[in-house]
């Protein structure tokens, strides 16, 4: 007997057990759900946010274009 995520993977050639994403944490700005397979910031007091736009409104930056 054979465990199912091998059989998977010999019929389709995919790790399907690999390919379950575990939940690191929640953004500190927008409260998006943020997984161990995308790409994240975590801030200097250990803050998660989802993307640069989160984190610059997370530490109330300003851009100034000029």
């Amino acid at each position: 007997m054979t465990h199912p995520d091998i059989l998977g993977a010999e019929a389709f050639g995919v790790d399907y057990g690999a390919m379950v994403s575990e939940l690191v944490g929640y953004c500190a700005q927008c409260g998006e759900r943020i997984f161990d397979d995308e790409r994240y910031i975590r801030t200097e007091d250990g803050e998660l946010c989802c993307d640069e736009v989160c984190l610059m409104h997370y530490i109330d930056a300003e851009v100034i274009n000029g």
